[in-house]
This record gives C-alpha cells, structure tokens and sequence, in this order.
C-alpha cells in the first residue's frame, strides 16, 4: 500500500454531478471551519455544495463571510435535537445527485470525491459509497485501510467496520428518499451503523480501499461515557436488526460492549451475567475479558476508553 500522506492525481469525470456534503456541528466553530476547508479544496473537483446545520447552538452567519465565492447553505435542526436529526435536515435541504457527511473535526482528504466518483463510475448500482480513515490520535496519524472494495451484510453483523465511518460516506440522494430512509432519529448512538445494516440487506456498500478522511480521535463526544445510553443503544440495535442471532461472533461482540457499558455503570450481577452470555457464543470475544476486569475494580473504564483511543479504536 502507498503512504497514506500521498495524494493520488484527480480522476477526469466527463460529467461530474453535484455533491452536498452535509456538516452537521455544535459549537466547535474552529474545527468547522478546517472541515469546509477540506470540502472546498477537492482536487479536480469544484462543483461540492456545504450544508451546515447547526444543531442545539446559534448559526455563523459570518461563515458566509468567510466561504463566499463558494456554495453554502448554513441551516438550524428543527428536527429531532442531536446529529441524527441535523444530517436529516441536511439531507433534506439537499439537491444533489450525492450527499456526503462530514463530521465538524474530520477533514476530507484532497482525493476523496474523485476516487469515490471514480468507483461510481466503474459500478453504476452503487448507491453508497465508503472510504479508508488516517487516524489522528493526538498528532500520531495511522492509516486504515478497508480490507476489500466490498462490505456486506454479514461483514456489518460480524463486525461494525469502524473504517466504514460517515465521514467517508457518500449516497446517492434518491434511494436512501425512496427506498432505505434516512438516519434514525430514535436512535441516541450508532445511527450511521444502523443506516449500513439497513442498506446491505439489498446489496454491498462499495468501499475505496484507501484512506479518504483524517479522523480525529478524542473524547470530546457528547455520548462517549454515558453508560446508560450505550445499554439502551445496544438494546435498540438487537431490537432492530434480530439477525444479529445469525452470526455469533457479531452477537458476542454486542454483548461484550454491552457488559463493559453494564460494569462501567456499576451493574456488576448484570455485568457478569452477559459476560458469560458473550462467552458462550464466542470464547475469543476481546471485550468479556475487559468487562471482567471492570467488574472486579481492576481496570477502569475510563483507562479502556483512552487505550482504544490511543489506538483509533472504540470499544
């Protein structure tokens, strides 16, 4: 694989179409600022509108001032409060034959919309598009790759594919109206997930093999250490997606995070109970040994939070 640093050449489209990418942010104005950046300095590739949508904060109006030989649109959620509800006004205040997303502290790698277009190009029912992420966790920057061109149904209920991130995702508009919906608004956390498991049950994600998207990793998130929202999260999710019981190893794994969420929040009877749960399904599952050790007050989650961290992941 080449460096990840490495910007391939822009890839010609006769025709290129319109993309929206849709910013949905709260209250990180510096950090929005350096993702539009990113969106309007695509190579070989002008034609991108920004849709930012403010959710539970005040709109900039003087991003205006700032982008305005560009196409801006600078929106407030008035739907659901939270980031499934402003990508949903968004998405909805788009034109475009494709809509992206764009985390406000991700920034989009020159290269992005002309390899994924590219991929368009080469297989005209790709409907959604993904990409590879660089990592950036705290100025240690390592890139991660997809595995294939290809994510399937099966792949997301094994594993979530965190490369798959909605920072890489590109859609095209009509289906996801039409057909799939939108992000859930119901759902607390996960809701990209849940849009990809919703998808891949008619056909693959396509995916660019290399990284598109400088993710920052931290833990700034508004969700990050709220227990009681993962357990309900994850409890929405075996609701909703029951072929989870098909594939062991992808419900072990829901339950590992559901007992290291369990320990963490003090429910330690419960805790061990989906322990061995998980452990039944799946021996090897990584996380029933970490819930264990929460459990037992030898690890703290706040310390598995920041190792994964440290290393790109999530737990």
């Amino acid at each position: 694989m080449s460096d990840a640093s490495s910007t391939p050449g822009p890839v010609p489209h006769t025709s290129p179409p319109l993309v929206s990418v849709v910013i949905a942010t709260r209250d990180r104005p510096d950090l929005l600022r350096a993702a539009l950046r990113s969106v309007f300095s695509q190579q070989g590739y002008p034609d991108v509108e920004a849709i930012v949508v403010f959710d539970q904060s005040e709109p900039d109006g003087s991003l205006k001032d700032s982008f305005d030989s560009r196409r801006l649109q600078i929106l407030s959620n008035l739907r659901e409060p939270g980031l499934a509800g402003a990508r949903n006004t968004g998405y909805l205040a788009s034109t475009a034959e494709w809509v992206a997303y764009l985390d406000d502290d991700d920034e989009w790698l020159p290269n992005k919309l002309d390899l994924q277009l590219a991929l368009a190009d080469e297989d005209p029912e790709a409907d959604m598009i993904v990409g590879g992420l660089l990592i950036d966790a705290d100025g240690n920057r390592v890139p991660r790759p997809h595995a294939s061109s290809r994510i399937s149904h099966r792949d997301l209920l094994r594993s979530r594919v965190a490369e798959a991130h909605p920072s890489t995702f590109l859609m095209r508009r009509r289906p996801f109206l039409d057909r799939i919906g939108l992000m859930d608004e119901g759902l607390r956390m996960a809701t990209d997930y849940d849009l990809l498991l919703r998808y891949t049950v008619d056909r693959d994600v396509r995916a660019v093999v290399e990284p598109v998207v400088r993710i920052r990793m931290h833990q700034a998130s508004y969700f990050t250490t709220n227990w009681d929202n993962r357990i309900a999260l994850l409890d929405q999710l075996l609701e909703r997606h029951p072929d989870f019981d098909t594939v062991p190893e992808g419900l072990a794994r829901l339950k590992g995070q559901r007992a290291i969420a369990l320990a963490a929040s003090g429910r330690r009877r419960e805790a061990l109970r989906e322990c061995l749960s998980a452990f039944r399904l799946n021996w090897r599952e990584k996380r029933t040994p970490l819930a264990l050790a929460i459990s037992l007050s030898l690890l703290s989650p706040d310390y598995i939070l920041r190792q994964a961290s440290k290393r790109g992941r999530g737990i």
